[in-house]
Order: structure tokens, then sequence, then C-alpha cells
């Protein structure tokens, strides 16, 4: 069952919908599984695609620094972190493409919300990726039903799920000068230097844990 809070519940099963009024439901039980967005592989580790992923570690180490990652299923394509005393699930990619996020992720979300989620609860699901629209050191929460912007891991899990019903949480990359193609995935794909990752733990990592608080009581 994944839902946006924003003034109606949304359950899906299967891509089965069924909607009501947020106030019907709030006094339900709530699970959040939050998950990073990235590309596997060392070549990847530290690019600025990879915030996603980035972020998902830096809240694992402040949320649940002595809890261990745990890999998912014989192709490790993800690792998760059940976080029981805030009903929350972190979740990163490490073996499925930025592209195939939806086919890598729906299962696992589904998987861990049957073994971890009450029958009467409600499941929460906030996506963390990067966002060119975003300046560098900046963080926004975008509503269900807001737009992929055409961020590939994005548009494949709204293909995937057939709709926009979830939180996308965008870690900004910032754009760079010049728009040509080739100089936009040059720099999507290099690496955040020393500097541009301590920014990242200690600007981005507070603003978004502020962003999601009403996720974490």
């Amino acid at each position: 069952m994944y839902t946006a809070l924003s003034c109606r519940c949304t359950a899906i099963t299967d891509g089965a919908f069924m909607r009501g009024a947020f106030g019907r439901c709030k006094k339900r039980w709530f699970q959040t599984i939050i998950t990073g967005l990235g590309n596997p592989k060392n070549q990847y580790q530290y690019t600025k695609h990879n915030a996603g992923v980035l972020m998902a570690d830096l809240l694992k180490k402040e949320l649940a620094q002595r809890q261990s990652w745990v890999k998912y299923g014989k192709k490790s394509l993800a690792e998760y972190v059940v976080l029981q005393d805030k009903n929350v699930i972190l979740c990163k990619n490490t073996g499925g493409y930025m592209n195939l996020s939806g086919e890598t992720f729906l299962p696992i979300w589904k998987s861990l919300e049957r073994e971890h989620r009450p029958s009467d609860g409600v499941t929460e699901c906030v996506v963390i990726f990067d966002d060119l629209d975003t300046p560098f050191g900046k963080v926004k929460l975008r509503k269900p039903g807001t737009s992929t912007k055409g961020h590939n891991g994005l548009k494949d899990i709204a293909n995937k799920l057939g709709h926009l019903n979830f939180y996308k949480l965008a870690i900004g990359i910032g754009r760079p000068a010049e728009r040509d193609p080739q100089q936009v995935v040059n720099h999507v794909l290099s690496k955040f230097n020393n500097n541009e990752l301590s920014i990242l733990e200690q600007e981005c990592l507070p603003e978004t844990l502020r962003l999601l608080e009403p996720f974490l009581r």
C-alpha cells in the first residue's frame, strides 16, 4: 500500500487503486520506505548522479549508525535497514541501474511492505534523487503527483507504478553553465570533490532530516 499524505490516501496493490480522504485514515499506523537512487559499480561511486544513494548512506549514519545494510535478494540489487523505533525502512540501489529503478524497487517495496507492515497499516514512499534544476547545496521535497522532470530513475518508477503518487526528495546538483547535452552528461557523471561531500553532510543532511521529520516521528 503506497500512499500520499497530502489530502488523500492512495493504496496500490498490483496496479489497483483505492482513494479516500486523509482524515479517514490519519489514525492508522504509518510506515515509510525512503529510497536512494543511483547507479552500481565503483565507477559511479560519489558521482553527482548517485546523490540519492549518498544521502541514503548519510541518513543511515545519522539514524542507524550501529546497524548494517542488509542485502536484498539473490542478485543484491538493493540494500536496506529497518528503523523499528521510527517505522522507517531505508533502502538504496546497489545493483540495478538508474534507468531501471522501477524494475528494481517495486518488487523490493512490495516485499518489504508485506514483511514489515501490519495489515491495517499505510506505507509512504519517498524517493531521493539527484536534481539538475535545484542548486547544489539545496534540498527540496516534492509532493505526490509532481512531475519527474525528465529524471530517468523517477520516470521508470512512475511508469512501473502507473502514476506519480510518491514523494520525491531532490538533492540539488545544479546545472553546468553550458546547456550542451554532452556537458550535462559529463556534469552528472562527474564526482563530488571533498568540499562538496562536506556540504552534502553538513548542509544537505540537516535539511533532509528537517524535510523528512513528518515521516520519522
